[in-house]
């Protein structure tokens, strides 16, 4: 059975509210309570409600560098919390449910909005944003860096190609390949170090998740309430 909802756009300039109204089958209105309610979880664990999941502080000394983070265990309950999201196996992995709302929402406003979501969530803590974390490898590289050009063999800590080798192969899994993988990909660098990029990441993700969650529990909430009727 189809379930409608209804939303009510405001238009900031011109102070005016547009009515947009459709329906939802019930295998779709299922997938976005189920990812409401995985955000829900997420935004309980101790990572998320303390604001750190990207928190990490790195001091330079005589000595060498010393890094201090948040708890092993925090972490561990927030990667719990996320994998429905970031598992590309998963029925609520957050670009999934954004192609399916852009095909099932006739509107190119909204459409436009989850759009953005979703080429933030993909592209983690790069694009546009005002930080990456690169590995540098070699004069040639660093003075293209200088340049402000794009170094092809520079690695990106923050990428999407680093985050899941570390989850592969210390995180959700123990595999070895991506384990050696994800040391060539950081060269000489620690994996506490290179823990930076990874949080970067991870912190930008959820906040894609959020921003996706706020928008859908409308919807949600409207779907509830036709199955209570």
């Amino acid at each position: 059975m189809s379930m409608r909802y209804t939303l009510f756009i405001g238009d900031s300039v011109a102070s005016a509210k547009e009515t947009l109204e459709g329906e939802f089958s019930d295998a779709v209105g299922e997938l976005l309570i189920n990812f409401v309610t995985f955000a829900d979880e997420l935004h309980s664990t101790e990572a998320v409600r303390k604001g750190s999941v990207a928190s990490m502080k790195v001091s330079l000394d005589e000595l060498g560098m010393t890094i201090s983070r948040s708890p092993e265990t925090e972490l561990d309950q927030l990667l719990m919390a996320l994998r429905p999201f970031i598992l590309n196996n998963e029925p609520t992995y957050l670009p999934k449910v954004a192609n399916v709302l852009c095909r099932e929402i006739n509107d190119r406003r909204v459409r436009g909005v989850i759009g953005d979501i979703r080429a933030r969530f993909l592209k983690g803590s790069g694009g546009d944003g005002p930080l990456r974390v690169m590995i540098i490898k070699g004069q040639e590289t660093f003075d293209k860096f200088l340049s402000s050009q794009s170094p092809s063999d520079a690695v990106m800590l923050d990428s999407d190609d680093v985050l899941y080798c570390w989850l592969n192969g210390f995180k959700f899994h123990r595999n070895d390949e991506e384990r050696r993988k994800l040391k060539d990909l950081c060269g000489g660098l620690s994996l506490d170090c290179a823990r930076v990029g990874m949080l970067l990441n991870l912190s930008s993700k959820v906040d894609a998740i959020s921003q996706l969650a706020a928008l859908l529990r409308a919807f949600a909430q409207r779907v509830s309430k036709e199955r209570e009727a």
